[in-house]
C-alpha cells in the first residue's frame, strides 16, 4: 500500500499498489503533515499539524496481502503538542515520538494504550525526529531550524540524555538502523 496524506482535506489516501487503483480515503485529523509505519504492528502514525494530534490507523492485510476488516479504522487519535510537524515510531511496537515545532517538546504516545505518556522538553523548536529501538536503550534525534543543537533522548527513561552542539542548524535527521 502506498499513503498519501491530504492536508487540505485532512484525509490519508490509500493506494493499492500491486493494483495501482484507489484503495480508500481515510479521514484523520486537520493538517496531515508526516507519517510512520510500526510495520509488524501494522499501524500507520499520522501527524496532523492543525489539530495537534496524533492519528493512529490499522493498516493490517489479511493472509492473502488483502485489507483485513479493520484496515482503515482509526485506533485512536491523541492530542500532542502545538504544531506537531513529524514523528518516529520505534519498532518495538512501544512508542511513538512526534516533533512538536509550535511549543519545543516531543510529545511521547504510547502504541498499545493509544495515549500520551509524557512531554518533553527540547531545545530549539524541532522539525525533524528519528528513532532507533536498541539494547539497553534506544534513543531519538530531534533537530530544530532555530537551533544549532541536536536533542538526544533515552527511551528507556524519556529523558533527554544529551544535546551536540551542529555545525549549523538542523533540518532533518535520519538513523541507518530503526
Amino acid at each position: 500500500r502506498a499513503f498519501i496524506l491530504n492536508q487540505g482535506d485532512g484525509t490519508v489516501t490509500v493506494i493499492d499498489s500491486q493494483q495501482n487503483v484507489l484503495d480508500r480515503t481515510i479521514p484523520v485529523g486537520s493538517g496531515p503533515v508526516w507519517a510512520d509505519i510500526f510495520n509488524t504492528g501494522s499501524i500507520l502514525a499520522v501527524v496532523n499539524s492543525q489539530s495537534n494530534t496524533l492519528s493512529l490507523i490499522d493498516i493490517s492485510l489479511d493472509a492473502y496481502g488483502n485489507d483485513s476488516p479493520d484496515f482503515g479504522k482509526i485506533l485512536g487519535t491523541v492530542a500532542v503538542g502545538a504544531n506537531p510537524v513529524s514523528v518516529s515510531v520505534l519498532q518495538d511496537g512501544t512508542r511513538a515520538y512526534v516533533a512538536n515545532q509550535g511549543d519545543g517538546t516531543v510529545s511521547v504516545v504510547s502504541l498499545t494504550s493509544f495515549q500520551l505518556l509524557t512531554t518533553i522538553p527540547v531545545v530549539g523548536h524541532p522539525i525533524s525526529i528519528a528513532a532507533t529501538t536498541g539494547t539497553p536503550t534506544g534513543k531519538v534525534y530531534a533537530v530544530s531550524p532555530d537551533s544549532n543543537m541536536l536533542t538526544i533522548i533515552r527511551t528507556d527513561s524519556d529523558t533527554v540524555s544529551n544535546s551536540l552542539q551542529l555545525t549549523g542548524t538542523g533540518v532533518q535527521v535520519r538513523v541507518s538502523a530503526p
